[in-house]
């Protein structure tokens, strides 16, 4: 084309381009962004326990209830002292606990005692970083169990097999609560 006709295509699309960029420049600078940009607020969630199929289906029910609303990273571990490094190095936002899938590098222990060593985990995050936990459990069979564990420090306590309706609102709760800080 010549100069008379106007500016070629390449040119017209350049130009387009270079005053969208100006104008979602100019957004950025003014603390705006345009809708499709805005930044989901990041949530850390850690799942502790040592069963893969576990753990898959606990991620799907979290993504279920907050992949709109929040940026979700999930990061499964199974040993407690992984567990306490990974918690002091990052902030997370809810702990799920399997209180009798946590293994303890450090010591070779019985099950009862495991299970006991996971309370005191449950206590020593909550009160160390006052995140909310949810805990779960296979066994032991005791009708007093899920009541030792509140006592620990969890926020809810649920026998496994546990249905994703039962456990929408304590997860949105758990959120709501850390989220809200």
């Amino acid at each position: 084309m010549s100069e008379k006709h106007g500016p070629k295509k390449n040119e017209l699309t350049l130009s387009k381009n270079r005053g969208l960029a100006i104008k979602r420049l100019d957004l950025v600078k003014r603390g705006l962004a345009l809708i499709d940009e805005v930044k989901k607020k990041k949530l850390e969630v850690l799942i502790g326990n040592h069963e893969d199929a576990i753990t898959e289906i606990l991620i799907e029910y979290v993504k279920l209830l907050v992949t709109d609303k929040y940026d979700l990273s999930v990061t499964p571990v199974f040993l407690g002292e992984e567990i306490l490094n990974f918690a002091k190095e990052h902030p997370i936002d809810l702990f799920i606990i399997v209180t009798n899938n946590i293994i303890f590098r450090s010591e070779d222990l019985p099950a009862e005692l495991r299970i006991e060593k996971a309370l005191w985990l449950i206590k020593f995050l909550r009160e160390t970083y006052g995140s909310p936990v949810i805990a779960f459990y296979g066994w032991p069979d005791d009708p007093l169990f899920p009541e030792k564990v509140k006592q620990a420090g969890a926020n809810y306590c649920f026998k496994m097999p546990t249905k994703f309706e039962e456990l929408k609102k304590p997860i949105e709760k758990c959120l709501g609560l850390r989220m809200s800080e």
